[in-house]
């Protein structure tokens, strides 16, 4: 069960909300001294005693801590109790006598063994809130106590340093509470259900017990009720032990909180007294260089020992070699030979160990010096920033530790597998000769490679230390800027977000694109020549379009053309306009030419290798672009396809069906076929309704409803008017048309109105007693002769009396 799993796996739960629950769980629990049968009388005098308190408008306070604990041990006493009772019920097998099942009788053990180590649990949970809230007290005091540093020169940069660090410590203990209480909010639920359900459960066994007046089924009864009320008891131990651990949860949350604060408070004083001077950068990179000289010395000795440790491994494995190819000596036993042969196989191992330790340490020397080089930059960095805090150097650094955080963070895994590995060989050495694997012979070979992979953990645990010394002092220093930037003014801030937003500004508009070479020389086209290029063009095309109108209007007026003699005057100039002004913005941001050589070469190159469709296509696509015989949004009909233009490409236009299925259409489609649009010169569409009525109709009142119908609709336009019509006599109806205009857009669908429009009609046309016409057919029967009727038994022949019966029920 749930609550069970909780207790099983110390999840910390439910937050003790006051007493009410102890005290329950209390009188729940010295119940247990009854007989471990027949003790549902108790269990409701306890629960109703706890209806009582729980309903009585004056609740008694709340009791203390140590009284709580007194209770919890009385009742685990007498849950202690109940529980042996049980186990010596189990063991006898007198539950038996009852109806109960063995495993009846094993669970009613469990839930008492639940019980009573849901009882220690709670106790251990409360001694822990004890020593929560004793913390507690002691920080209020040193809260209240603490007035400021006494002396100034107490608040050094190490100090700050050091609060800092117990601020970051106390927040990861927070976020693990944070955590934790999470979880127990999870299974809060989870045991409410569970508390819910056991209290179900007992309601209806003793229902049930009530009910049966049957001695042998009332002993059987009596049994389920108890074990109920057993699980009871134990799942409300587990919602009392629940609430305590995550009121402790909480409570230690807040305490965390309230030092966080504390600490901050101390570190913001700290923090504008401890200055960064230069005597004290001076003591950090002296310390630093003394630290480098000692690596040096290190990787010189490491060095040395590499070479060493190489030349005396091929010296071992060509003495083994050679060993492995010559035959045993004169005399030599099988015996001695073998271990010889294992002795040099041990100083093989013994050597590569000895070769791997001194590689991995001139590595990790290399490593120590990187991370004491940038310990170093960091602090000189850090005295930078704090003699001019400006808001740049703040950005500045902070972008800074950002880039070196990420180089640790891509160096941790080497340093953590490697430190992991070298552990993992020592433990397997030490085992190996714990165990006496080694022989004497080879005992000094194995002590030899334990001392190197010793000396190799050594090494790769000096540096990730030093790795996370570096660490540390990023994230101190992360702090102190996010101190620092708290005092910057909201002015330098934007001063410097302007700055550096046109420093990137800047850099991207002088970058460079490509370079193209010209009379010899390259010339760099960056994205502003290419801006200002664009710019230029666009004022032409402004000034081409505006001008090519004048000059047909001018032409038009004196030599008196019409508009189909005096629209080719204005294309044309209006393409020799946009020619010119390419040129001009080419040569005004200085772009050669040659820039579209390639293009030009590779465009003959396409037309030769029968790229004419593409170019067709590319071409068509500019002059709709220019002409705009369709644009994005118009409803067009094209070569079958009916659809809205969706977009209009470089080689194709999207067109979205009416069905949302979307259709790539080429361009060259839409100057070289009947393209119907339906919306080029406004989105006003007629559309129409048939209805056909029956014969007999008032035809008057049907025009009338019908027009009723496109007036109320209120997508139906009114200018232009809709129209009802009386179309036709038809063959079996009066055939009726309503004629009506609706403006197309994105949320006007023609189907979804003639769908209304149709719904309304039949509904005022049933409301007016007309009906819609449906067709008719006549048969006509010939009864010239008699009608053949016969009674056919499937799957088998008639018989000679159902023949005659058919000849007698033919039909003249």
């Amino acid at each position: 069960m749930v609550h069970r799993m909780c207790i099983s796996l110390r999840f910390p739960i439910l937050k003790r909300t006051g007493g009410g629950y102890v005290v329950m769980l209390c009188c729940c629990m010295l119940l247990l001294a009854a007989p471990v049968y027949g003790q549902s009388t108790l269990l409701q005098k306890a629960v109703g005693e706890t209806s009582k308190d729980a309903a009585s408008p004056a609740p008694a306070p709340a009791p203390s801590l140590d009284e709580e604990l007194a209770r919890l041990d009385t009742a685990q006493i007498e849950a202690k109790d109940q529980y042996a009772r049980a186990q010596a019920a189990e063991e006898s097998g007198a539950p038996l006598q009852l109806g109960a099942t063995p495993e009846e009788i094993a669970e009613q053990t469990r839930q008492y063994r639940f019980l009573v180590r849901s009882l220690e649990r709670h106790k251990d949970a409360l001694r822990k809130l004890k020593e929560v809230r004793a913390a507690e007290a002691d920080l209020d005091a040193q809260i209240a106590a603490w007035q400021g540093f006494s002396d100034p020169k107490q608040a050094t940069i190490d100090l700050a340093d050091s609060l800092r660090d117990s601020s970051h410590a106390a927040k990861l203990e927070s976020e693990a509470l944070e955590a934790e209480e999470s979880i127990t909010s999870h299974f809060a639920a989870a045991s409410q259900a569970a508390l819910a359900t056991a209290e179900q459960k007992a309601r209806k066994a003793a229902e049930a017990l009530d009910s049966v007046q049957d001695p042998a089924q009332k002993n059987r009864l009596q049994w389920l009720k108890d074990l109920a009320d057993a699980e009871v008891l134990a799942t409300r131990a587990a919602l009392a032990l629940t609430q305590a651990e995550r009121q402790t949860a909480q409570e230690s949350i807040e305490n965390k909180r309230k030092y966080i604060q504390f600490v901050q408070r101390k570190i913001s004083i700290a923090s504008t007294l401890a200055v960064l001077t230069q005597p004290v950068l001076d003591e950090k990179l002296a310390t630093i260089a003394a630290d480098r000289k000692t690596l040096q010395k290190e990787l010189d000795k490491a060095a040395g020992a590499d070479e060493s440790a190489q030349a005396a491994l091929e010296q071992a494995r060509a003495e083994l070699k050679s060993a492995r190819e010559t035959p045993p000596a004169e005399g030599e036993t099988p015996e001695l030979y073998t271990q010889r042969i294992s002795m040099l196989e041990s100083s093989v191992e013994a050597c590569k160990a000895r070769a791997d330790t001194a590689r991995y340490v001139v590595e990790s020397s290399q490593i120590d010096q990187d991370l004491l080089s940038a310990q170093e930059k960091i602090w000189r960095n850090r005295f930078a920033v704090a003699q001019n805090p400006s808001y740049d150097s703040l950005a500045n650094a902070r972008d800074m530790i950002t880039s070196m955080s990420k180089i640790i963070e891509q160096w941790k895994p080497y340093s953590e597998t490697n430190l992991q590995l070298a552990l993992t060989l020592v433990a397997n050495q030490r085992q190996q000769l714990a165990s006496g694997a080694a022989g004497a012979s080879t005992k000094t070979q194995a002590e030899d490679t334990l001392k190197a992979y010793e000396e190799r953990a050594a090494k790769m645990t000096q540096m990730s230390n030093r790795m996370k010394d570096v660490e540390q002092l990023l994230r101190r220093w992360q702090s102190e800027l996010e101190e620092r930037t708290l005092n910057v003014s909201l002015w330098e801030r934007l001063r410097s977000s302007a700055v550096k937003i046109a420093r990137h500004v800047e850099t991207i508009w002088d970058f460079e694109l490509f370079t193209v070479e010209e009379n010899g020389a390259k010339r760099s086209i960056t994205a502003s020549k290419v801006a200002y290029a664009l710019l230029l063009l666009f004022a032409g095309l402004l000034f081409a379009r505006r001008i090519s109108a004048l000059i047909r209007r001018v032409v038009a007026q004196r030599f008196h053309l019409d508009e189909g003699r005096a629209a080719p005057i204005q294309t044309s100039v209006y393409y020799l306009l946009i020619l010119v002004a390419v040129f001009f913005a080419l040569n005004t941001v200085k772009i050669p030419l040659t820039v579209f050589a390639f293009f030009g070469g590779a465009l003959a190159i396409g037309v030769g290798f029968g790229a004419q469709n593409l170019i067709n296509n590319f071409i068509s696509g500019l002059l709709m672009l220019i002409e705009r015989p369709i644009k994005v949004g118009d409803i067009i009909s094209v070569d079958g396809v009916h659809g809205r233009i969706s977009s209009i490409g470089a080689r194709c236009s999207q067109v979205r069906r009416f069905d949302g299925i979307e259709i790539l259409v080429p361009n060259s489609s839409f100057l070289e076929k009947n393209v119907t649009n339906w919306t080029l010169s406004d989105r006003i569409i007629r559309f129409q309704v048939s209805v056909g009525v029956a014969y007999g109709s008032p035809v008057r009142e049907v025009s009338k409803l019908m027009m009723l119908v496109l007036e109320e609709h209120g997508k139906i336009l009114q200018n232009p008017e809709p129209l009802v019509l009386f179309e036709d006599f038809g063959d079996n109806a009066l055939a009726f048309t309503a004629y009506y205009w609706l403006e197309l857009a994105e949320s006007t669908d023609s189907r979804v109105v003639a769908s209304d429009i149709r719904f309304r009609i039949d509904k005022l046309f049933r409301e007016a007693g007309i009906s819609i016409a449906y067709p008719q057919r006549d048969i006509h029967i010939d009864t010239m002769g008699p009608l053949d009727v016969r009674i056919v038994r499937t799957g088998g022949q008639a018989s000679q009396e159902e023949s005659a019966a058919d000849d007698y029920l033919r039909l003249p």
